[in-house]
Parts: C-alpha cells; sequence; structure tokens
C-alpha cells in the first residue's frame, strides 16, 4: 500500500500534461523481463525493466529501446507483496503459492505482466537441445528448462534467472550470456548451465567437428653450431587421425629456455647463439610440445662434398643429393638437412629444399648445394644426348674486383672429354654483379649471384659466380 501511495503523485504528474520532475523525452511503453513469470515458492528472480522510445531521424521514425531498472524515477509493485515482493537491485522474491501481477510505472508510462508461483520445488533443470551441431560461423540459441516436482515446467534461459552459461573449449564455441552459442572452429565442445546447484550440459560440435588431441614439435632434438639455424614444425593430431602443420597458426606460440644460448622467431625459426643446451617450447591452445636444443662452438669448415658429384637420368628418374661438411682435422658431417638446394635450369631437373632431384625434362643442368660459406655442385643430365657439355669451375666465390678463368669439356658417351673453352660463348645472366668475355674471363663487380651461361654447338651448361658483400 505504501509503495501503491508513492506512484499515485506520479500518474497524477503525468495526468497534467508530464511537467514537473518528468523529462521531456518520454517512453511510449515498457517492457518487463522475464516475461511471463513462472516462477516457484522461494524463488528469486532478477527484473529488467526497458523503455521504449519513439525517435525521428534522417532516416525516418524508429524505435529506440533503453534499460532503466536503475533509474530512481522507476516505480516497481506487486498486486499483492503477501505472494511476491519487489526488492533492491531490482529482484521479484516469490514468497508462496498464487497468482498475482508486477507492475512498471517510468515517466509516464506503464506496463504489468502475469506472476504464477507453483508450490512445486524445482528438482531438477535440462538444456535443449541434448547435442547440437552447427557450421562454423553458425549460432543458436539455448534452452533451459527448469522441472518441478509435480512435473511441470518453467522457462529458466534468461540470466536474470541466475543461469550461467560457460564452455569447455571458447576456441572451439562461444556461448554468450543469454545462452546464445556461436560455432568458432572445428571441435566439440561442452556446454553447461548452471542455476544455483543444478547443472545441465549440451555437447557442441562444430564445423567438421574433428578435435585436436595431441601436438608435437619435431625434430625433437637439433643439434646446432653457432650462428647456425633450423626450422622446428609444430605437428597438430586429430581425432579423425588427420595430422596439420600448426606452425604458422595464429594460436601457436614459442618460447626458449634459455634466450641466451638460443633465440626462437615466429614460424619456428630457432638460432644458436652461444655454446650450450636448452630448448623450445611450442603452445597451441592447451597443448604443448618441447624440442631439446644442442648448441657447439663452430668448427673450422674447409670443404662441402656432394654425393654423387654428377648423374645421368631419365625421364621421372628421382635422386636424393647427400651432403656432407669437411672440417679442419678431417671430421666429416653429414649437412644435407642444413644445406640449401637451387637447380638452375628446373625445366630440366627440380630439387627439394631436403635435396631430393627430379627429372623435368631433357637436357643439362647444375644443381649448387649451399652450406655456411662453401657451395657445391651436382651436374644433372637428363636423357642426355651423346655429348654433353662441362663448365670448370662449376661455382666460385669471388670479392669485388676478383677474376677467374672458366675452361669448357665436352664429353662423349664412352667417357671422353676435349677441352672446347676458345670455341664456346659465353653470357652474363647478370653482368651487373659479374661480367665475362668471349676468352670465359670472370671478372668480379658488386656483391650478389650471377649465373653464367656457356654454350657449344647446341650444348649449354652454367657457372654460378657469387660476389661475397665482405
Amino acid at each position: 500500500m505504501r509503495r501503491l501511495l508513492q506512484v499515485l503523485p506520479l500518474i497524477f504528474l503525468a495526468a497534467c500534461g508530464r511537467s514537473g520532475l518528468m523529462e521531456e523525452n518520454y517512453p511510449a511503453g515498457l517492457r518487463i523481463e522475464p516475461n511471463p513469470l513462472k516462477l516457484y515458492a522461494g524463488q528469486k528472480v532478477k527484473i529488467r525493466v526497458t523503455a521504449l522510445y519513439e525517435e525521428f531521424t534522417t532516416e525516418g521514425w524508429r524505435m529506440r529501446a533503453e534499460d532503466v531498472s536503475g533509474r530512481k524515477e522507476l516505480a516497481l509493485w506487486t498486486s499483492s507483496h503477501l505472494l511476491a515482493e519487489v526488492q533492491t537491485g531490482p529482484e521479484l522474491w516469490a514468497h508462496k503459492a498464487g497468482r498475482t501481477d508486477l507492475q512498471a510505472y517510468f515517466l509516464g508510462a506503464h506496463a504489468r505482466i502475469p506472476v504464477e508461483i507453483s508450490p512445486f520445488p524445482l528438482y531438477r533443470i535440462e538444456l535443449s537441445p541434448p547435442e547440437l551441431e552447427l557450421a562454423l560461423g553458425k549460432y543458436q540459441q539455448l534452452t533451459l528448462t527448469g522441472r518441478l516436482t509435480d512435473e511441470s515446467e518453467i522457462e529458466l534461459s534468461s540470466p536474470l534467472f541466475g543461469t550461467v552459461y560457460e564452455s569447455s573449449d571458447p576456441l572451439v564455441a562461444t556461448v554468450t550470456s543469454e545462452g546464445l552459442v556461436f560455432a568458432q572452429s572445428d571441435g566439440r565442445t561442452q556446454v553447461t548451465a548452471r542455476l544455483g546447484e543444478f547443472l545441465a550440459q549440451t555437447e557442441v560440435i562444430a564445423g567438421s567437428g574433428r578435435s585436436l588431441y595431441a601436438v608435437d614439435l619435431v625434430p625433437a632434438r637439433v643439434e646446432l653450431d653457432v650462428g647456425e639455424s633450423a626450422r622446428l614444425q609444430l605437428i597438430g593430431r586429430f581425432t579423425d587421425q588427420s595430422v596439420e602443420d600448426l606452425t604458422n597458426h595464429a594460436l601457436t606460440r614459442f618460447e626458449t629456455g634459455n634466450s641466451e644460448i638460443i633465440k626462437v622467431e615466429p614460424g619456428g625459426l630457432v638460432v644458436a647463439l652461444a655454446p650450450g643446451e636448452s630448448f623450445v617450447r611450442a603452445y597451441h591452445r592447451n597443448f604443448q610440445s618441447t624440442t631439446t636444443v644442442v648448441v657447439h662452438r663452430p668448427q673450422e669448415l674447409v670443404d662441402l662434398v656432394v654425393t654423387p658429384a654428377w648423374m645421368r637420368l631419365e625421364s621421372g628418374d628421382r635422386v636424393q643429393l647427400q651432403v656432407q661438411a669437411v672440417y679442419l682435422g678431417g671430421t666429416f658431417q653429414d649437412v644435407t638437412g642444413k644445406s640449401d638446394f637451387v637447380a638452375l635450369d628446373p625445366d630440366v631437373a627440380e630439387v627439394t629444399p631436403t635435396g631430393l632431384v627430379t627429372s623435368s625434362g631433357q637436357g643439362t643442368t647444375p644443381v649448387h648445394i649451399r652450406y655456411a660459406s662453401r657451395t657445391a655442385v651436382c651436374q644433372v643430365a637428363v636423357d642426355q644426348p651423346a655429348e654433353w657439355l662441362e663448365a670448370k669451375p662449376e661455382a666460385a666465390l669471388l670479392q669485388p674486383g676478383g677474376q677467374l678463368f672458366v675452361q669448357v669439356f665436352k664429353h662423349d658417351e664412352q667417357g671422353g672429354q676435349s677441352e672446347v673453352t676458345t670455341q664456346a660463348s659465353f653470357v652474363s645472366l647478370a653482368p651487373q654483379v659479374a661480367e665475362v668475355d668471349a676468352t670465359g674471363r670472370v671478372k668480379a663487380l658488386s656483391p650478389g649471384a650471377a649465373s653464367l651461361l656457356v654454350s657449344w654447338r647446341g650444348l649449354e651448361t652454367a657457372v654460378q659466380i657469387t660476389v661475397s658483400g665482405d
């Protein structure tokens, strides 16, 4: 009754031209949520009141909604405070079974909704659908139903009832406070709805539904000399038995155990800084994997040996190159996996980053191999005619101003050879780096790489010249 007496003056002011304490912008109506209100005795629920305004813009009339639940001008009351009582918050507390209504008054606008209170308590909540399949980027509203002991049902989806939603893997699917589920990436997750001591779950299958269950950082052990680098790869394993390279995924990150020994860059590139042992750990979502990195003091590299040094292939043949570094003192180390491979004429033969040579056409081409400061060459002949051409050296490293002479040899099918340097033609493909005259004399001009094409009576070969910038 006291609350009703407080409301009457406001209604009176509304009838008198909406003057006095009222604002100039009056709502056209009110909306009370949740609506309808079907509760059980002892239940509390938050009340949200939204004022609806009509506004005129350059685009015409529109309706604007504003939450006024916390405004001091808002009045809320029930027809029977013995059945249900409005408290600060605002909250509605259902005391005992019966029917009443909840009313709201704000700046001249009035709204009323029915309130039904059951005497039977809540004993279970159910989330539907129990399994939800969503395409990536799609969404769907969940429904939370409360079951009372008389087997009647009440709607509890709104967070105003105290319902809280959470996803076990938000990277697969997220859920809003209102129970709206969004599919983010392939996988499965559980969405849980909690209401006090009660909980219910829904299985969400997003996209293909495959889930990541493990990651492997490979190789598991890396040995480098100071100044060397190696590329690590993070492999993800999924429940459908598929694998995926996650190295450059936005959710993948790397860390090192000792930044004075090694550093790791995005994309898994490890750089050796100082002798010692450390590790690189990769993280993806809730998974992790580790690689051990051992850094040695560099030895003095004196030569680079490639096997085979030359090969004759037929169309479609494949041959794996092996590269060994020769150090001062006569020690050898296999550096195939650390070397760079380039086929000068990929129309004749192609080479992978791991040194696998595949014939792709007819002719000859050198494959250049580089490791640290040394270069080696493998001469490849595909469907080689009876005669073929060889240039010596096949590769050279010069300082600016340095010179050398290229010799050209003709090989026949029986394995014989003869020098044809004076009859050969020479062309530099990068004359600003290195120039060559008609006699085969090469002069280094500026830092860079230059390929020299050598031809004789329809036969061709090439020489790779590298001009150092030191």
